[in-house]
């Protein structure tokens, strides 16, 4: 161990992960009212390739969504009429991801884009050479797309997910 460092036990990796789940959830959950002003719950579900309930199960800590999924609500609530038409006018597929990427890394590295939305290392690389039978998530590869669209949008995400102290600084 170095100087100044400090080793984490059991206990405060499990507090940290706890901690870090129950955010995601608080997060997802607060963009639903948002959204939901603009699209119905069912048909917001339906737009992301989720399963029937699942917005509700968000909205009620049922269940704790991933990073990426709470990042696509949080850029949906920011403008939910605009976002929504435009998921609405496009035709996300799988395949578009290696597009999105490659358009992505002039702007932010691969890794940092899985850290910023907690995805294993070299995730993106498996995303951007997979088959169609192993395709991401909907949510992941309409938010990957739309990233790709207006990679300003890059910014609004790494503000989304900052401290607030850190966030203070920055603006």
């Amino acid at each position: 161990m170095r100087c100044g460092a400090y080793e984490l036990g059991i206990a405060e990796i499990t507090a940290l992960r706890n901690a870090y789940r129950k955010e995601l959830s608080r997060r997802a959950a607060a963009t639903r009212a948002a959204i939901t002003a603009t699209i119905s719950q069912n048909k917001l579900e339906s737009l992301l390739g989720l399963s029937h309930g699942y917005i509700s199960k968000l909205a009620h800590a049922k269940q704790v969504p991933s990073a990426a999924l709470t990042t696509l609500l949080a850029l949906i609530a920011a403008s939910p009429f605009l976002r929504i038409h435009e998921i609405r006018n496009e035709d996300y597929h799988a395949k578009e991801c290696a597009a999105a990427l490659l358009k992505l890394r002039s702007f932010i590295g691969v890794r940092k884009l899985e850290l910023l939305l907690d995805l294993s290392s070299g995730y993106l690389s498996k995303v951007a050479h997979t088959v169609d039978n192993k395709a991401p998530s909907s949510s992941l590869v309409i938010l990957l797309v739309m990233l790709a669209a207006e990679p300003e949008r890059l910014r609004e995400v790494d503000l989304y997910w900052m401290t607030p102290e850190k966030r203070n600084v920055e603006e």
